[in-house]
């Protein structure tokens, strides 16, 4: 059985997302968070996220550069969405239907173990 890990980025005050891009959260991050987050993205064999998550994420990280940017363009990410045609991110691939519509676990079988470390 493979670890699924939800992970978000929220502020001490509760502040989420803006509606253009990831830039409000890495100006505040401090040597020691950024070294954290790329440890724990590192392990990852697979990231999840629906359309919304995915065109700010694909909008963002192709065109960075860096440790952190090396590991969000070279893992595997599944995109659930009923509405995208084509995930052009590499090593990215769109679900189209509801996790549920996948009864026999396609997608979860196929997810890449976590990388040892």
């Amino acid at each position: 059985m493979r670890t699924l890990t939800l992970g978000m980025n929220v502020s001490l005050d509760g502040f989420v997302a803006t509606t253009d891009d990831l830039g409000w959260m890495f100006p505040n991050f401090s040597p020691e968070l950024m070294a954290d987050t790329e440890t724990l993205l590192s392990g990852f064999g697979t990231i999840l996220m629906g359309r919304v998550d995915y065109e700010g994420q694909a909008a963002t990280w192709p065109t960075r550069e860096g440790p952190l940017a090396d590991i969000m363009n070279g893992v595997e990410k599944v995109v659930f969405s009923t509405t995208l045609q084509h995930a052009g991110w590499q090593n990215s691939r769109v679900f189209a239907g509801e996790p549920s519509d996948d009864p026999n676990g396609v997608v979860v079988r196929t997810f890449r173990p976590r990388r040892e470390g």
